[in-house]
């Protein structure tokens, strides 16, 4: 926030110069106020009541101009931080299945279908056997993947052609495991 700014908000509500300003503002910037009251012709007959109370808002209002301004800025410098589609293709799926426990909630083969449509699968390692899949999802920040990302299906061997193919269509990288 501008200093100046503050300083002609409060000098255009009228807040006399005193030492508690002088404490807070220093010795150049409490003098500076003090010329721009004289600009607006302080009224030195005004209660001391009224001038704490615009005191009081006119500190809030800058609190909460600042705060915003600072939200914003913040905002606009992580909005890339957040971006849930710019991962990485993951080359190697069974990397991850090896390496982390799946904490993920548990998907039937239905959802798994569904979330392949939906371009929400990042890879999936499948076991030898055919009947358990570990899914990795895309809902991970800045290419890291965590166990929560990890998801476990059951599923059949009579099944598997059928999820190979729609992989394949989908561009999603599989692997198999030991299970």
């Amino acid at each position: 926030m501008n200093l100046k700014y503050a300083l002609n908000i409060l000098s255009f509500i009228n807040i006399k110069p005193n030492k508690y300003l002088y404490s807070i503002l220093g010795k150049h910037k409490y003098i500076f106020l003090k010329k721009k009251i004289l600009k607006y012709n302080y009224n030195d007959n005004q209660s001391e009541i009224p001038k704490v109370i615009k005191l009081a808002k006119a500190s809030s209002l800058l609190s909460l101009t600042n705060n915003i301004y600072m939200l914003s800025d913040n905002l606009n410098e992580n909005v890339n931080y957040f971006d849930y589609k710019t991962n990485t293709k993951i080359n190697n799926p069974s990397y991850y299945t090896n390496y982390y426990t799946p904490y993920g909630d548990l998907w039937s083969y239905s959802t798994l279908i569904h979330k392949i449509k939906e371009k929400v699968i990042q890879g999936v390692s499948i076991s030898l056997d055919g009947k358990k899949l570990i899914a990795i999802d895309n809902n991970y920040i800045n290419n890291h993947i965590d166990s929560i990302n990890l998801h476990i299906i059951n599923s059949s061997p009579l099944y598997l052609e059928k999820l190979i193919d729609l992989m394949v269509k989908y561009n999603i990288q599989f692997d198999f495991i030991n299970s």
